[in-house]
């Protein structure tokens, strides 16, 4: 476990595989989901290197969850460098973990640290804080960022009921409480504005990912966007046998910074 910055906190980052050489990756899960959920991609990139996860607070423990994205950030940024991580940084993030990736690299860069590069997968793009919001007017599906929101929205829906098929499994006190943290992050993701990333960004896709939903990397994007499509679907991406492709177009991409 790397060291945390705030002893009385849980740890929310720990280790998905130590091997390899060069700069660690820093990931971060999909909502709803925990570190565990990387460890097959952590082992599948190649060339390997050092790989860690962020956890979301509440998810394993009675910790409450933070509400918005920013919050999340904030705690994974005082753990990172509360600890021996130095940058410059390569940070990536699973479906919704690509919007927590993006405002903890955001976060980092307002700090003056370096960031080497961000690279999300099958992420939808977050709306810009600085957006055009359309004219002002009694129908607010009269803006031309509805379209999208509804888009998202859906995307999400469809994220939220695959993860919590696998919650019936599970004890039903806990169940209950990953469903709650599960639509919190998701309204969270849903009300975050992002600003630009001076950082190169890559995009990983499968193709189940929607062009709508992903066309908003580019305007994210001011260090710079590259788009990898990767085989299977939002899920399967990250399990055999699709996981050991990704986890090759991960490495490249790295290495590229």
């Amino acid at each position: 476990m790397i060291p945390r910055g705030n002893p009385a906190a849980p740890a929310l980052l720990c280790t998905l595989d130590r091997g390899g050489d060069g700069a660690p990756l820093y990931l971060v899960p999909s909502a709803g989901l925990t570190p565990l959920s990387l460890v097959r991609l952590a082992r599948a990139i190649s060339p390997r290197r050092p790989v860690h996860a962020f956890a979301y607070a509440g998810m394993e423990d009675d910790a409450p969850p933070h509400r918005t994205l920013p919050e999340m950030a904030t705690a994974y940024v005082a753990e990172l460098l509360g600890g021996r991580a130095q940058g410059p940084y390569l940070l990536g993030g699973h479906c919704f973990g690509g919007l927590v990736a993006l405002e903890i690299a955001l976060q980092l860069e307002a700090r003056g640290e370096a960031v080497a590069c961000l690279v999300v997968l099958d992420a939808i793009a977050p709306l810009l804080a600085d957006a055009d919001p359309g004219p002002i007017g009694p129908d607010r599906d009269s803006r031309p960022s509805a379209g999208l929101e509804e888009h998202v929205r859906r995307a999400l829906d469809g994220i939220v009921a695959r993860t919590e098929s696998h919650y019936p499994l599970l004890p039903a006190e806990i169940s209950r409480r990953l469903v709650r943290t599960l639509r919190l992050h998701v309204e969270a993701g849903l009300a975050y504005r992002a600003r630009r990333l001076h950082a190169p960004t890559h995009v990983l896709r499968t193709r189940e990912c929607h062009d709508a939903v992903l066309a908003g990397w580019a305007a994210i994007a001011a260090g710079g966007l590259s788009r990898h499509e990767v085989p299977g679907d939002t899920f399967s991406m990250l399990q055999p046998p699709h996981v050991e492709a990704v986890g090759r177009c991960l490495g490249a991409a790295l290495q590229e910074e």
